[in-house]
């Protein structure tokens, strides 16, 4: 009898189990379709292009069934391939601030990288003919006839009006090799990548001569979780712009190689000493200038989105702002507010050369500083295409009950902030701008010295092809 009432008892538990397991898998799913839906800049985009939530939501419980059943607690390495797995079949446009991970397993950004190579050609009357061969079986003056998508401009380092192009594959992953066609023939060339360069904590460098004014940004984080060191970086900043009131410099160098972003207000003062200098009211100008480039975008507001912003500011005091807390803290309800300004005319002070250095980890605030740049005359942009990280911004971090999970989904859509999509140099998420000149690490000192004439560059930046000049 005993014996009975123990396996009654036990099945009892083992029902009890495996329905409390699935209702929190349930849950888990739920709350992921509510934050995709509510906090997610990205979703009204997908919809309309058939994204189907319910369908994407039913794929993942039924791929993590045919892996798990409900005898055990959620497996969470199973889950989030499963997330995985299924919104990159799913998913209708590009996010590289998307992502879905936990410990073990990572779903989101991807990575466009320039491998390129030492076969250089320069271009004549609409042809592409070899003029360096790095030691190939390649004819040099022979014809490329290969995909034109694989030429690169460079910059023409002795001014003498011509254009040079080198090959190179814009891949996912760095690749070894590549196969160039000249005069119809197939060569099998090496190919090369551009070192990392990234930062592990946040700083500003900067080096200067008489002509020309250097300044590299870690990030554009500065370090906000710590109010004191975020002060210091600000003030750092403050006294190396000191410098724009005693010198007025043809060429100001902002190298933005391994930023992957942060905050606008990091780099807003830069911006706006160079573009109204110290004057209250062309700042003034400047703000509404700043402005009109933001039309288009759109701001997000949800519970869940205004509660996950409101700690954050909490936890980094970096980022607190009065006046949005208390917007925060009112708002009610899902909706979005949309900037519209008339284009507003504005004259910067700098007229020189605005040179921008970036890499494939050129991410997020720093290709908004890019954007922003654009309102001077002379912008050059140097290096490889950056992260393109941007379509989308305000990254926000959720995590799924019951496991493990994170999930970053963004509260702010830049896609129809036209002033970016508009910019030629701009290729989107996952891609990023492209650089004027595609630079390799053997050419930028070089490439720097004659796009500034600035041959004292050589010294003053020495090193820098392989790190940051702080």
């Amino acid at each position: 009898m005993k014996s009975k009432s123990f396996i009654i008892l036990l099945s009892v538990l083992l029902a009890f189990s495996v329905f409390s397991n699935e209702k929190e898998l349930d849950e888990n799913l739920q709350y992921f379709k509510e934050i995709y839906i509510q906090a997610n800049a990205q979703y009204e985009y997908e919809k309309e292009l058939g994204f189907d939530i319910d369908e994407v939501v039913s794929q993942i419980k039924q791929s993590y069934l045919e892996q798990c059943n409900f005898d055990d607690a959620i497996n969470s390495d199973v889950l989030v391939t499963c997330y995985g797995t299924v919104l990159e079949n799913a998913q209708k446009i590009p996010n590289n601030h998307f992502a879905v991970y936990n410990q073990n397993h990572f779903y989101g950004a991807k990575y466009w990288l320039w491998n390129y190579s030492f076969i250089i050609f320069e271009k004549r009357d609409g042809d592409y003919y070899c003029i360096q061969n790095d030691y190939t079986k390649i004819r040099k003056g022979g014809k490329y006839t290969g995909n034109v998508e694989n030429l690169f401009k460079l910059t023409d380092n002795e001014g003498k009006g011509r254009e040079f192009y080198r090959f190179g594959i814009l891949a996912e992953n760095w690749v070894e090799e590549g196969i160039v066609s000249v005069d119809n023939n197939d060569y099998t060339v090496p190919l090369y990548g551009l070192p990392t360069l990234k930062h592990e904590e946040s700083g500003i460098g900067m080096k200067s001569t008489n002509k020309t004014f250097y300044i590299s940004f870690n990030d554009f984080v500065f370090s906000w979780d710590d109010a004191t060191k975020y002060r210091e970086l600000q003030n750092t900043l403050i006294e190396y712009m000191k410098s724009f009131d005693e010198n007025e410099y043809e060429n100001i160098i902002v190298d933005l190689r391994g930023n992957i972003g942060g905050m606008e207000r990091s780099f807003y003062p830069f911006l706006q000493r160079l573009a109204a200098g110290r004057d209250y009211g062309k700042q003034r100008e400047f703000q509404k200038k700043l402005e009109s480039l933001y039309s288009g975008h759109k701001r997000y507001y949800s519970d869940y989105i205004n509660q996950n912003f409101l700690e954050v500011m909490n936890n980094n005091p970096g980022s607190y702002n009065k006046n949005e807390e208390e917007k925060l803290k009112k708002s009610e309800g899902f909706y979005f507010e949309q900037d519209n300004y008339d284009y507003y005319e504005f004259d910067c002070n700098f007229k020189g050369n605005l040179i921008i250095l970036m890499n494939y980890y050129t991410a997020s605030a720093a290709e908004l500083f890019i954007t922003e740049s654009y309102m001077f005359d002379n912008v050059i942009l140097l290096g490889c295409n950056s992260r393109g990280c941007f379509d989308f911004g305000g990254k926000l971090t959720y995590k799924l009950p019951h496991s493990d999970i994170l999930i970053d989904l963004c509260s702010d859509s830049y896609k129809e902030m036209k002033f970016t999509q508009d910019n030629p140099h701009w290729h989107g998420d996952y891609k990023g701008f492209y650089p004027d000149y595609w630079v390799t690490k053997y050419s930028l000192l070089k490439t720097l010295v004659y796009l500034t004439s600035d041959k004292k560059l050589k010294r003053v930046l020495k090193g820098i092809e392989e790190n940051f000049c702080e």
